[in-house]
């Protein structure tokens, strides 16, 4: 069960760094869209926009890192549970 486990924790790692990548990414992209900007209606847009998919991530991170603590002592059946919980991530 243990090597389930380890499986499971490094899988949902690795999903929390590339949400973070992600994050990164859109706030460097933020930052250059917003500098061709001129108006400051698409400006406020912009944010918004960019906000928005941001918050998901960092939502998405969260729900990530509960998975993980509940992963730590999880019986059997628990983490099969939380592998059909996340398995829309991957795909």
């Amino acid at each position: 069960m243990s090597s389930i486990k380890e499986s499971l924790q490094k899988k949902i790692e690795s999903q929390i760094n590339a949400w973070e990548k992600e994050i990164e990414s859109l706030e460097v992209e933020s930052e250059k869209e917003l500098a061709r900007s001129n108006e400051k209606e698409a400006e406020a847009e912009l944010k918004r926009e960019f906000a928005d998919r941001i918050n998901a991530l960092k939502s998405n991170i969260d729900q990530a890192q509960g998975k993980l603590s509940e992963a730590q002592d999880a019986t059997e059946s628990k983490l099969e549970q939380i592998m059909n919980d996340i398995k829309g991530w991957f795909d």
